[in-house]
């Protein structure tokens, strides 16, 4: 392979990368659905990648079987919400149909690292821009300031409230796992990650930023911390991840800790909607219905992101008539009778946010694929992490390792604070990304030569 060109699938995968940053991060949220099916579309164009072909044909036909499966034997099964439901988990598509090894080389993962390098600096400078006007507004970084960084996400100075924040904070976080890596291999990207942290706390999104710090540090114990620790510049590139950054929540956040306590108190009380939520989907609904446990509801059908689009009530602020008028809108009477209580209960409280909603991805998964499903995700991750261990020996190897694995975990834990895994706009960045991670733990022996060359140099 050349060390100057790039080879067909990996160009095909740089454009579409690009593609993915632009849509992502653009304000306009339809552009975020379709997101991974354009930038699909165009790797399989400009790849002309037929095994790619094959895996997308073979991922659509699949879900329509069982989704005619699910209607046929399924009461009050809305087709409807099927076919959303193939659209929001569509990121998935790419992580399944897109062959990591065909992306392996150091020269795509330069050019990437120099894109995402950019972005960080440009989303940091705009989410400065708004934390400090934030902070005129209320005198303080903590409390609500956090929530006026959203980045181009929703780029006015003033706090949309509508996801962007969280949406900035994932975004980041993934990019920043990814220079982590890259640091750590080529001792290059020290600014950005730093700057990108920075921004990350003040965006104050707590969930994301204790997610982020465990993730990073289970990956860190997996694929070698004794190689973290003999680098002495990687060990404070890690080090800002693991204690400098709770320490500047702790320091400069302390209502928002405190919020977070009072929240995990309410949760083990059982008395906010989340809990009580979670309550009826394991033990209420399963007595209603019996087969549930083992097949779920069918998707979309009850708390994934595709069902509450669905129903009609779920887009505030977006055009609902508009980009999915085509497929209708319905309200099942199981949504009705144990979910539409709580989900009104949350809405109507100003203090709720994402952690009380009534709705997240492993949540969604359970009710509407049943826990054999959801248990299976788990083995997967988890045996997906342990491979990686047992493949990576050198030290390239492992710096990769860190990040792709922290990716992993990361996108996992997301899934148990809002149906994250239905927003493309906050995770498909990092799904991308982790593909390109994963390439580079091919890359041992290359990366080996180029690591020592540029310590050298």
């Amino acid at each position: 392979m050349s060390n100057d060109k790039l080879t067909r699938h990996q160009q095909a995968y740089f454009e579409a990368f690009v593609m993915i940053l632009l849509m992502c991060w653009s304000p306009l949220k339809s552009l975020g659905y379709v997101a991974p099916v354009v930038a699909l579309a165009w790797y399989i164009t400009r790849s002309r990648d037929v095994n790619s072909v094959r895996l997308v044909v073979l991922w659509v036909t699949g879900w329509l079987a069982v989704s005619w499966g699910w209607g046929l034997f399924g009461r009050d099964f809305a087709f409807s919400g099927a076919i959303l439901a193939l659209f929001t988990y569509a990121t998935f598509v790419l992580i399944y149909s897109v062959d990591a090894r065909k992306l392996k080389g150091n020269l795509l993962l330069h050019k990437i690292a120099g894109v995402v390098v950019v972005a960080v600096y440009f989303e940091v400078a705009w989410g400065t821009a708004q934390v400090v006007y934030g902070f005129s507004q209320t005198g303080t970084f903590d409390q609500s300031t956090g929530d006026f960084v959203e980045g181009t996400i929703a780029p006015a100075l003033s706090a949309s409230r509508a996801f962007a924040n969280p949406m900035y904070a994932a975004n980041m976080s993934f990019m920043l796992l990814f220079l982590l890596t890259y640091y750590l291999r080529f001792r290059r990207g020290l600014a950005a990650l730093c700057l990108g942290g920075a921004a990350l706390v003040f965006a104050s999104v707590v969930h994301v930023l204790v997610f982020l710090v465990c993730s990073v540090l289970v990956a860190v114990i997996l694929y070698g911390w004794r190689f973290v620790i003999r680098l002495r510049p990687a060990s404070i590139a890690i080090g800002v991840f693991i204690l400098l950054i709770p320490v500047l929540v702790y320091k400069l956040l302390p209502h928002n800790v405190q919020s977070a306590r009072n929240i995990i108190e309410e949760r083990l009380a059982s008395k906010d909607t989340r809990a009580r939520s979670t309550e009826r989907a394991l033990i209420t609904l399963p007595k209603r219905y019996p087969l549930m446990r083992f097949v779920g509801l069918g998707p979309g059908q009850y708390s994934s992101r595709a069902a509450l689009i669905n129903s009609g009530l779920y887009l505030k602020g977006f055009n609902v008539s508009g980009a999915f008028s085509s497929v209708g809108h319905s309200f099942s009477p199981t949504q009705r009778k144990y979910l539409l209580d709580l989900w009104m209960e949350a809405d109507r409280n100003p203090y709720y946010g994402s952690t009380q909603q009534p709705y997240y991805s492993w949540l969604s998964i359970i009710t509407e694929f049943g826990v054999p499903v959801f248990l299976a995700i788990v083995l997967a991750v988890t045996g997906a992490l342990f491979k990686m261990r047992m493949r990576v020996k050198t030290e390239t190897g492992r710096a990769a390792a860190i990040g792709w694995g922290a990716s992993v975990l990361l996108l996992f834990l997301l899934g148990a604070q809002e149906n994250y895994w239905e927003i493309p706009q906050a995770i498909l960045i990092g799904a991308a990304l982790m593909k390109i991670l994963k390439a580079a733990t091919f890359e041992e022996s290359a990366g080996v030569q180029n690591a020592t060359s540029v310590s050298a140099a």
